[in-house]
């Protein structure tokens, strides 16, 4: 059953429009008044398009459908227990939150407790939710203590969005600690939302897209294929830290070209698989710990009969970091 509207929708409609379109916004940033944003890690995005259902951490629990937990034990644990029931949307991409936890992070590395290895950003159509009459949007951070949460139009209206838009080094005269708090304003949602507003499916490099559609099964693939995208030039992520950017493979040889501005190259325990796709018997299997994503990383498959059709799986610290099948044309 869809949720009914809120009686003053028209007015938040409006609203949204005449926020795109402010000076202030600029060029970068006129589209993100469009959209809610969630970014998960990719074994969760996979567990999402499954179910057709973004659920609350406390239904995910229930569900056991919480496959990779990205969020801060220590944030949560401080979060007050009300809004643990409710999906939670940015308005924005690119938080505070996302800033702790994107990207493969060595162990002593991670901020917080919070992971989030290959994240995938969930684009929703902003409007559609914001006039649901169960949706509630607040002022900053809610785990903070300090943030409220309101319904109407005329508060999502005093919501200061040039703080939470903020897109810029901050200056000193400027209260860092407010902008940072204002950055994580949120839309939520009690228990669940459907996929129906669901827009786009962003994954943050090449190698991830591959990798969040092979792991999509062949129906899911299908449906949901023309929304998954890769857009290199989006502002949707910070791309500071480790990840497979792209990937090239044939019968001969896979090489895996990493981020090579990473801040977090080292070090990691590593992973690789080859898999024959007919037989599903394992061609190659290497370990390597102590590893350091800096640029290329190439793996030999001559000694095991140069395969035309295989598998390929890569592991950083036990996450999942490429996954797909290579099916080489033969000539004849």
């Amino acid at each position: 059953m869809k949720a009914k509207y809120k009686s003053d929708y028209r007015i938040i409609n409006q609203f949204i429009r005449e926020t795109k379109n402010a000076d202030w916004l600029g060029h970068a940033r006129r589209w993100w008044p469009d959209y809610l944003f969630h970014v998960t890690d990719i074994r969760n995005a996979v567990s999402i398009l499954k179910t057709g259902l973004l659920l609350s951490r406390e239904e995910a629990v229930k569900r056991d459908l919480m496959t990779t937990d990205n969020a801060s034990s220590d944030i949560i644990a401080q979060t007050d227990d009300q809004w643990k029931d409710y999906v939670r949307l940015y308005f924005r991409p690119r938080t505070p939150t996302q800033f702790r936890n994107e990207g493969f992070r060595p162990a002593n590395d991670q901020r917080l407790n919070a992971h989030c290895p290959a994240p995938v950003c969930f684009l929703f159509d902003s409007v559609s939710i914001l006039i649901r009459s169960d949706s509630r949007f607040s002022d900053g951070n809610l785990a903070s203590g300090k943030a409220f949460a309101f319904s109407s139009a005329a508060d999502l209206q005093r919501i200061p969005f040039q703080s939470v838009y903020h897109d810029e080094p901050i200056p000193e005269e400027v209260d860092r600690r407010d902008i940072t708090f204002r950055k994580n304003a949120e839309v939520i949602v009690p228990k669940r939302i459907e996929l129906d507003s669901l827009r786009f499916v962003v994954s943050r490099s090449p190698a991830e897209y591959e990798t969040l559609l092979h792991l999509l099964p062949p129906p899911l693939r299908r449906k949901w294929g023309p929304r998954v995208i890769f857009a290199p030039h989006s502002n949707l992520f910070f791309k500071k830290w480790t990840l497979v950017e792209r990937v090239e493979k044939n019968s001969e040889s896979v090489v895996f070209h990493f981020n090579p501005d990473s801040s977090t190259p080292h070090p990691f325990h590593l992973e690789f698989k080859v898999i024959d796709a007919s037989t599903l018997k394992t061609l190659v299997t290497q370990s390597m710990r102590g590893f350091a994503a800096t640029h290329t990383l190439k793996f030999d498959l001559r000694p095991v009969g140069s395969p035309t059709d295989y598998f390929t799986r890569l592991w950083l610290d036990g996450h999942i970091a490429y996954a797909d099948r290579c099916q080489e044309d033969i000539p004849w």
